[in-house]
């Protein structure tokens, strides 16, 4: 088994995670990395096959350091694996609370009602030509934010924009404070330290 490239941790959270009691809210998810929180998300959709596994046992399945899965636990508020793993078998097993779907009509209802306004039609207009007028796009995203830089700058090239791609944070930048260079910015979570450097 191997831990897979899209998780709940990825997303921006609908869903508030609780194991029994206990809840995960995104205040205990937000410390972990992007490696941390796939290992959270592997041993959740594994909780009964973890509860009796050493931390060397889910480390080898999970394809993770031990080190790694240590940090995790402490994150989340554990003094390690084998507090977490008697936590899982005292407490019982994963369960995902939706949120209110009410409240997600009523979020979709507000975004539908300011993409119609006028101020957001001049603003998109001003975007579009800021975007054809560039001589060339540079996207700029690390992390899920990264993928969407990626398929942004692939989707603007096939449509005859030329545009570039930075997904590390240490790349080096050869121009700089060029005329016609249009960056464009992707964050999800909006709290990356590095896009902000």
């Amino acid at each position: 088994m191997s831990l897979q490239s899209t998780s709940a941790f990825q997303m921006e959270t609908d869903f508030v995670i609780m194991i029994s009691d206990m809840e995960f809210s995104r205040v205990y998810i937000k410390k972990l990395n992007e490696l941390e929180g796939t290992i959270f998300d592997w041993v959740l959709s594994h909780a009964s096959q973890v509860q009796s596994m050493t931390i060397r046992e889910l480390s080898k399945e999970a394809h993770v350091s031990t080190a790694a899965i240590i940090r995790m636990t402490k994150k989340l508020g554990f003094q390690g694996w084998t507090d977490f793993r008697f936590y899982l078998n005292d407490r019982g097993r994963e369960e995902i609370v939706a949120t209110d779907y009410y409240e997600n009509l009523l979020q979709l209802d507000l975004f539908m009602k300011e993409i119609a306004s006028k101020e957001f039609s001049m603003k998109l207009s001003a975007a579009i030509r800021l975007i054809k007028n560039a001589r060339y796009r540079v996207f700029l995203g690390f992390g899920t934010s990264g993928a969407l830089a990626k398929y942004a700058a692939m989707y603007f090239t096939n449509i005859g924009l030329e545009s570039y791609v930075m997904t590390d944070p240490y790349q080096s930048v050869k121009r700089k404070n060029e005329d016609g260079v249009l960056t464009i910015v992707l964050s999800v979570s909006g709290e990356t330290d590095k896009i902000v450097e």
